[in-house]
């Protein structure tokens, strides 16, 4: 995305695992690098 020549779309996504429900507020959002840590037995994202 930091890199991007042209316009890009995106947006807030926010999932209920297991076919449960929930309100999902965001309150906050800033424009980072990634925080998340890579899941156990996943390979990280290629660049």
């Amino acid at each position: 995305m930091w890199k991007a020549n042209n316009e890009i779309q995106f947006g807030i996504y926010a999932c209920s695992p297991k076919y449960s429900s929930f309100k999902a507020t965001f309150t906050h959002m800033e424009m980072t690098d990634c925080k998340w840590l890579a899941h156990v037995g996943h390979a990280p994202d290629k660049e």
